[in-house]
């Protein structure tokens, strides 16, 4: 729920902060978000993890799609057409 109605909020960020930067930012809170999801001993503390991990996504997989257009330029970005004969 969160994390579709954060990823324009994160691509924001990323443009802001640099992709490399919210990218790590958005694993580390999806990571510790993770891990008190899976140590969490009552209800609310079990949906409070995974409020963190959409907010964690949402910093995580814009950036991570701009660091790959980063990545690869021009031909490398464009699919390559299968010549028939």
């Amino acid at each position: 729920m969160f994390l579709g109605g954060l990823l324009l909020l994160g691509g924001r960020l990323a443009d802001v902060f640099g992709a490399r930067s919210m990218m790590l930012t958005g694993l580390v809170v999806f990571i510790l978000a993770s891990l008190a999801s899976g140590l969490a001993q009552d209800e609310n503390l079990l949906i409070s993890g995974h409020l963190c991990q959409g907010i964690g996504a949402a910093m995580l997989s814009p950036a991570a799609l701009r660091a790959l257009a980063d990545i690869f330029h021009g031909t490398e970005r464009t699919p390559r057409q299968i010549s028939s004969r």
